[in-house]
C-alpha cells in the first residue's frame, strides 16, 4: 500500500470482492509521500520474490496516490508497464467484444494488433494524463492507460484510478477464467527503447523544425512531438519535455538492439 492512504479504501472492496489478501505497507506515513526510485525498485522486487511461495494469484503494489498499479503475475514476474496495459487490453476488448482503447502517441504498435484482432480500435493520444482523461470520456472508449501504471476505466469515471482498476482486472480474469500469466502470454512481442536527450529550451524549436523538414516524407499524422515511420513496426518520437530542458526519443522495432540503435541515431 506504499505507507498510504489506500490502505484505508481497498482492504474493504477486496472483502466484498471475496478476495483473500497479505497486506503490505499498510501503516500510514507521512514521512513516505515520496519514495527514492531505488527504494520503490527494491520494494518491488521484494513483493515479486515473496508472491510465489504465498501461492498468490497476483501481487499489486499501489504508488502512493493510489493512481498507479504495478502488477506481478502468480511466478513472480514483474509486468513491464506496457505489457500490463496490453493485458489489461485484451481481457476489456474480449469482455466488451470490442470497443476503443485509448494510449498515447509514446506506446507500442502492438495495441493496433491487439484491437484488430478482438474488433476494436485505437485512439492515440498526446503523451499526458489530462488528454488521456479527456478521451477517455467518449463513449467508446472502454480502457485508457499510458504503459506506465496509470489506468483509466470510463465506466466508472474517466479519471486515472488504481482500485477500480484492479477491480476491473479481477473481474475480468474471473469471468474469462484465466490467470494473470494467460492474459500476458497473449500479448505480442514488442521491441522498444527510449532515453532523455539534454536539449536547451531555445534549441526546442529548431531541433523540431530540423526533424519536421529531414523526415517530411515519412511521418506520419502528427499527436504529439515529431513521429517518423521508419517501416513496418519500425518508428521514432521525438518528444519535447514541457518541463524540463530535454527532449525525450521513444522508438520501437523488430529487435531490441535495433530499438536501441534508433533510439541511440
Amino acid at each position: 500500500y506504499a505507507f498510504a492512504t489506500t490502505s484505508l479504501i481497498l482492504p474493504a472492496v477486496l472483502d466484498r470482492l471475496g478476495v483473500r489478501a497479505v497486506t503490505l505497507n499498510s501503516t500510514i506515513e507521512e514521512r513516505k509521500v515520496t519514495i527514492p526510485e531505488q527504494e520503490f525498485e527494491l520494494g518491488l522486487q521484494q513483493l515479486a520474490r515473496i508472491c510465489a511461495p504465498l501461492e498468490a494469484d497476483m501481487a499489486l503494489r499501489f504508488d502512493v496516490g493510489g493512481e498507479k498499479i504495478f502488477l506481478i503475475d502468480e511466478h513472480g514476474r514483474v509486468l513491464p508497464g506496457t505489457t500490463a496495459l496490453a493485458a489489461m487490453a485484451i481481457l476489456a476488448l474480449k469482455t466488451h467484444k470490442g470497443g476503443a482503447i485509448a494510449v498515447p502517441v509514446t506506446q507500442s504498435c502492438i495495441f493496433e494488433k491487439i484491437a484488430s484482432y478482438y474488433g476494436g480500435t485505437v485512439i492515440r493520444t498526446k503523451a499526458d494524463p489530462s488528454t488521456l482523461m479527456q478521451t477517455a470520456t467518449r463513449d467508446e472508449v472502454i480502457l485508457a492507460g499510458d504503459g506506465t501504471g496509470n489506468f483509466i476505466i470510463p465506466e466508472f469515471q474517466p479519471a486515472i484510478d488504481g482500485i477500480i482498476a484492479f477491480a476491473k482486472l479481477l473481474e475480468y480474469l474471473a469471468i474469462h477464467r484465466m490467470r494473470l500469466s494467460e492474459a500476458v502470454a497473449q500479448v505480442p512481442p514488442y521491441y522498444t527503447a527510449s532515453r532523455n536527450v539534454e536539449c536547451p529550451w531555445e534549441a526546442k524549436g529548431r531541433v523540431m523544425r530540423l526533424l519536421n523538414e529531414r523526415f517530411k516524407d515519412s511521418m506520419s499524422k502528427q499527436v504529439d512531438g515529431i513521429r517518423i515511420e521508419l517501416g513496418e513496426s519500425e518508428w521514432a518520437l521525438v518528444l519535447p519535455d514541457p518541463d524540463r530542458p530535454l527532449c525525450r526519443v521513444y522508438c520501437e522495432a523488430a529487435s531490441q538492439d535495433r530499438a536501441q540503435e534508433l533510439v541511440e541515431q
